[in-house]
């Protein structure tokens, strides 16, 4: 009789879901924040600048032309660029290049 002549049932179920709802929402707001966004940090323009960078050459430019590539150290991790010569001659293996 409470099920068919009351809207008990509904209101319950209604409030479990709403809770639930609302408790999973906060626990993907929590992992969020503390585990997937603490090592994030604000984009600079700073950070991108190419000019004054220090590298090594890891694979040789071989001509005009040619293109190779650059590795260099950023905020701690190691990057490669591709980079050709301005002069119009060869850059070996292993030369400090900036």
């Amino acid at each position: 009789m409470l099920e068919r002549y009351s809207a008990f049932g509904f209101v319950l179920a209604l409030s479990i879901a709403a809770a639930s709802g609302l408790a999973a929402a906060a626990a993907v707001f929590w992992f969020m924040t503390r585990v997937l966004l603490r090592s994030e940090k604000e984009m600079r323009e700073i950070d991108y600048e190419m000019v004054g960078v220090l590298g090594r050459v890891s694979s040789p430019v071989l001509g005009a032309k040619g293109m190779g590539e650059m590795i260099y150290s950023r905020h701690g991790a190691r990057c490669h660029i591709a980079i050709r010569s301005d002069q119009s001659e060869p850059i070996p293996k292993d030369t400090e290049w900036w």
